[in-house]
């Protein structure tokens, strides 16, 4: 089963069945929230969306799926394959929404 259409969500829904949704979709939330595991997000097609993908009123832009999907991979991989607890997945994605840069391990 694949996951798209303007579906709403909690972000903690969609990190727990981020392989079920649609690589080429964007994610939004609306433009008060933070990221945390109970804010609101919507999935997107990536080819319904106007303006390059990036605006749409009253929402902001988090990533593409196939984005988050690496800022996790990576999390995994820079530590030896732990599994990340849904905190740690919520700061990858707020680090990597910041910097632009993956979440480096702690040393």
């Amino acid at each position: 089963m694949i996951i798209s259409v303007n579906r709403n969500m909690k972000l903690i829904n969609l990190l727990e069945n981020i392989e079920k949704i649609d690589e080429n979709s964007s994610i939004y939330m609306k433009s008060t929230e933070k990221i945390r595991e109970d804010a609101d997000v919507i999935i997107i097609p990536i080819d319904l969306v106007p303006n390059s993908g990036k605006t749409l009123v009253g929402l902001q832009y988090l990533l593409e799926v196939y984005i988050l999907k690496e800022v996790l991979d990576v999390w995994k991989n820079w530590r030896n394959g732990k599994e990340p607890t849904i905190r740690d997945k919520l700061n990858a994605i707020e680090y990597f929404v910041e910097h632009d840069a993956y979440l480096p391990p702690e040393e």
